[in-house]
């Protein structure tokens, strides 16, 4: 594996998934992981980029998408909650998706391909709902995909663990983010 045809792709790293007085946070979500998880992305988006990886936000924008037949309530375009709860730096690319798949009707695939990506490290959440999604349809067009275990979370512990191994069994990798910033990249 190549640094230089590998990608972070951080996902749903929004207000609403991890601000106390979110839309989410009100209908009763925990967002405690998630802000903890953005601290330890946080902490280590620089390692990636020194390392030459480069760096995708994917974030929501739920204006038009439903859940169980009901329209959504967060992540809705021009409201704070949308917005990127991470700082992203101006080297970064950010993606907008509109369903859990971040490939699906967005410019991900297209930003891959000029970038001449390979490998793609997956961190964000919800691990059982849009870092599985996107996950899953990476390694069916092809790519080698990486969940990082120490950058993803999920509300359900539960499905969270079910849905890192049954993606190690049948689509990809999951490994700690310093297993892959300690390799040595050839």
């Amino acid at each position: 594996m190549e640094a230089s045809n590998t990608a972070l792709i951080v996902i749903d790293m929004q207000n609403d998934f991890c601000a106390e007085d979110s839309k989410y946070h009100l209908m009763g979500y925990p967002v405690e992981q998630n802000i903890e998880l953005a601290g330890r992305i946080e902490k280590k988006l620089n390692s990636f980029r020194r390392k030459g990886i480069i760096i995708a936000h994917i974030l929501a924008n739920y204006d038009n998408y439903r859940i169980k037949g009901k329209p959504c309530s967060f992540c809705l375009p021009k409201e704070q909650g949308s917005a990127s709860y991470l700082k992203i730096n101006k080297k970064d690319k950010v993606i907008i998706k509109t369903t859990p798949d971040g490939f699906y009707n967005t410019n991900l695939e297209s930003f891959l391909k000029n970038n001449k990506i390979k490998n793609i490290l997956i961190a964000g959440i919800s691990t059982s709902v849009c870092v599985d999604s996107t996950a899953r349809s990476g390694a069916i067009r092809g790519y080698r995909v990486i969940i990082l275990e120490d950058m993803v979370a999920s509300k359900n512990k539960k499905l969270h663990k079910f849905s890192l191994e049954n993606f190690a069994d049948n689509f990809g990798f999951v490994e700690k983010s310093d297993s892959i910033l300690n390799k040595k990249w050839i």
